[in-house]
C-alpha cells in the first residue's frame, strides 16, 4: 500500500470547479460526497475548498479582482462590480432595450416576421415578395434572405434568428 499524495488547496479548489462545471447538466445538484467520489480528493480538503469557494463567491458578487502584472511585480486591487444589463432577467432585457432604443420594429425586421410566420425557410417553403424594393435588397446583402431561381424568397439561418428575436422583443408583431 503507497502513500497518498497530498493535493494542494489552490489545485483542490480547481479541479472541484473543474467538476462542477463539467457536470452542470446534470439534474441534481452535488454534495460533498458526490464531489469526493468525482475527484478522489480527501473530505476535509473538499470541505475546505467549498468554504473557500463560498467566501470568495460572497466576495466576487460584489467586487471584481483586477490583477495587474507588470516587470516590477502584481499588482491586486478590487473594483466595485458594474451592474450591466447582462445581470437582469430577459423579460428586463427586452423591456429596456423596447422603451430605450427600438419602442417598434422597423420595417426589415416586419419583413422578417412576415416570412418567419409564413414558414419561409428553405427554397421549398419560399414565398413571393417584390425584390425590386430597397429593403428586400438590403435583407439579401445582409444574408438575411435568399432568393430562388424562380422568384421566391427565403429567410437564411441568420434571419430566421433575427426574426426569433424580433417576435420575443415585439410579441404583438405576430398580428401585422
Amino acid at each position: 500500500m503507497g502513500a497518498e499524495s497530498r493535493t494542494s488547496l489552490p489545485a483542490a479548489v480547481g479541479i472541484i470547479l473543474e467538476t462542477i462545471m463539467k457536470k452542470s447538466s446534470r439534474s441534481k445538484p452535488f454534495t460533498v460526497k458526490d464531489i469526493v467520489r468525482e475527484t478522489h480528493l480527501n473530505p476535509r480538503t473538499v470541505r475546505k475548498s467549498i468554504s473557500i469557494l463560498e467566501q470568495t463567491h460572497e466576495v466576487f458578487s460584489k467586487e471584481n479582482l483586477v490583477i495587474s502584472r507588470t516587470n516590477s511585480g502584481m499588482f491586486l486591487t478590487m473594483e466595485p462590480r458594474q451592474v450591466g444589463m447582462l445581470n437582469l432577467p430577459e423579460d428586463v432585457q427586452r423591456m429596456l432595450i423596447r422603451t430605450k432604443y427600438f419602442p417598434q420594429a422597423s420595417r426589415d425586421q416586419e419583413i422578417l416576421v412576415f416570412l418567419y410566420l409564413r414558414k419561409a425557410f428553405n427554397p421549398k417553403s419560399a414565398i413571393y415578395l417584390d425584390s425590386s424594393q430597397q429593403i428586400v435588397q438590403e435583407l439579401l446583402e445582409a444574408e438575411n434572405i435568399a432568393v430562388t431561381d424562380d422568384s421566391k424568397t427565403y429567410l437564411t439561418e441568420i434571419g430566421k434568428t433575427v426574426a426569433q428575436g424580433t417576435l420575443e422583443i415585439y410579441p404583438e408583431i405576430k398580428t401585422i
